[in-house]
């Protein structure tokens, strides 16, 4: 049977025949700003942020508040004190990337000159039977996603078949769990005090 390696979108999990070897996640990030981060009585903050890969819902908390969209920018009203701003935001994981080695050879080690294509199975069934089936009619293809899916536990499996419609036995099974996964950004401000004027000025 052929390797087949298994990626994720976002942060669910990945495993393949018992063993950890899934290649690294693609992270969700929140890139969040202040325009300014300190200053002296008052400051006006102007806030920025943005997910990658978009968000799906955004909300502020700490000293602002309400749902926010996956990017934007916002101008709050002054502040005379230090103060500390939070967005979280949820992806809805429906995805599953997947990548495979391409084979090379027959069963009997002659070379495999006749590709053809590969079909992709996968069910919320560990080690099947598999009800959903997805053809690549394309000889080279080496990865390819599936989508949507709802939330849960979804196994997959690949073969490779021929010109003549013979097909390989299936290739490991690979795992991904999907759900919603969250991240939290904070940003602060600090305003300094500014010292009193002195006072009971004498000049003799």
């Amino acid at each position: 049977m052929k390797q087949l390696r298994f990626l994720a979108l976002g942060l669910p999990v990945c495993f393949l025949l018992g063993f950890w070897t899934c290649q690294a996640s693609a992270q969700n990030i929140i890139q969040f700003t202040a325009d300014v981060t300190s200053g002296v009585e008052t400051v006006v903050p102007v806030l920025t942020w943005d997910t990658i890969p978009l968000a799906d819902d955004c909300t502020a908390s700490g000293d602002w508040s309400g749902s926010k969209g996956p990017a934007g920018t916002e101008t709050l009203p002054a502040i005379s004190g230090s103060a500390t701003y939070n967005i979280q935001c949820d992806w809805l994981d429906s995805s599953a990337l997947l990548t495979w080695t391409i084979p090379t050879t027959n069963t009997d080690g002659t070379a495999y000159t006749d590709p053809k294509g590969f079909k992709v199975y996968y069910d919320m069934s560990q080690g099947g039977p598999y009800v959903n089936v997805n053809d690549i009619a394309n000889p080279t293809a080496s990865t390819h996603i599936v989508s949507p899916l709802i939330p849960g536990a979804w196994f997959f499996v690949v073969t490779a078949y021929n010109q003549n419609d013979v097909e390989s036995d299936v290739s490991n099974e690979a795992m991904k769990i999907l759900g919603l996964t969250t991240e939290t950004e904070s940003v602060g401000i600090t305003v300094n005090p500014k010292p009193a004027s002195p006072e009971d000025l004498i000049v003799q």
